[in-house]
Parts: structure tokens; sequence; C-alpha cells
């Protein structure tokens, strides 16, 4: 409610040209609405998450909607696959680190990715633009950031721009959208 359907409509086109037999490893899958959107379009798909009540539920969803969804109960630190995917998706899970800890996460995920493969990330825009954008993504950013650092889930950072975090690492970026206060960007390993 709060992003009034932007959100959904970003992790919505985090997947929008998923491709038959892709392998997609989702990290911080949550609910999972855009793995198990993947996984019917038939993608090959990995859910990755630290919370097991939430890859218990996607789990049932899966099965309940006939698709396989392959669930791995681990920090985006501990996963280690086995064979690279063609695609990581991040959907508004990167804004939970900060400073190194940022860092470490991409360096993990990015690890994940077959040569020619790509990172997806659907998150919070960078404050940019017209006085009354930037001040409309303050009024919307900040509440959301102070809630989530009261709960200990994070520290306070501004939304990340994550272009040259990705560059940095071989990663060119392909496209990106902005959808409200949100921005979905795939990065294409080099």
């Amino acid at each position: 409610a709060w992003s009034l359907g932007a959100i959904p409509r970003a992790k919505t086109a985090s997947v929008a040209d998923v491709a038959v037999g892709e392998s997609i490893v989702f990290a911080g899958v949550g609910r999972g609405a855009e793995a198990l959107r993947a996984a019917r379009a038939g993608a090959q798909v990995t859910g990755v998450d630290v919370a097991a009540p939430m890859l218990a539920r996607l789990a049932r969803e899966a099965e309940k909607q006939g698709v396989e969804v392959r669930c791995c109960e681990a920090s985006v630190f501990e996963f280690a696959p086995t064979d690279p995917f063609d695609r990581v998706v991040a959907n508004f899970v990167l804004n939970v680190f900060a400073g190194n800890g940022l860092g470490h996460a991409i360096d993990a995920m990015t690890s994940w990715v077959a040569p020619g493969g790509e990172v997806t990330v659907a998150d919070f825009a960078p404050i940019t633009g017209s006085a009354a954008r930037r001040m409309l993504a303050h009024a919307h950013y900040w509440p959301v950031a102070l809630a989530a650092r009261a709960l200990g889930l994070c520290r306070l950072h501004a939304p990340h721009d994550y272009r040259p975090m990705f560059e940095v690492r071989g990663f060119a970026l392909v496209s990106s959208r902005d959808i409200g206060l949100y921005r979905v960007e795939h990065f294409e390993r080099r």
C-alpha cells in the first residue's frame, strides 16, 4: 500500500523477459510472487532466503500452482551454488545492506552469475530529479528507512546507486526503468 502498487509492478518488471529454461536465483526471495511467475514462464527457479517460514510458504504455493521452485535457507553470504545461474534477481533486498556489507553482498551475488549472465535489481531509485520529485522521494523513503532501522533490520543510508557498484565488478547496465520512486535495472556480465 505504501508504494501505491509500484513495488509489485517493479518486481513483475524484473522477470518480464524470462526465457524458458533460464536458470534464475532470487536472493532474499521473501513471498516469492516473482519467483513463481518466472517458474510459470518455464524458468528453473531457486529461491534463497534466511527466513524458513517464507521459504515454506513459497514451497506450498509452488506445489499448489504445479511449478517447481528449489528453496534454500541461507543468507547471501552463505549460499554457495554448485553451478552458476543465467540470472540473479535481487528485488528490494540490497537496500538492507550499507557500507562494506553492501559490497560483500554484491560480490556474493555476482559470483553466482554464469558468463554472459545478468543481475536484475529492483529497489528504491536514487533520490534525484526536480525539487518536487526529491521532496516526494525523501518523504517516501526515510520513514521506511527509519522504521527498518528501529527494528534492527539495517543501518541508515540513502538509496543506493547500483550502476557504479556493478560496473566495477565487470557488469554493464543494459536497461533501466523507473516505476514510481523505484528502479529496475538489468546488468550483464561483460
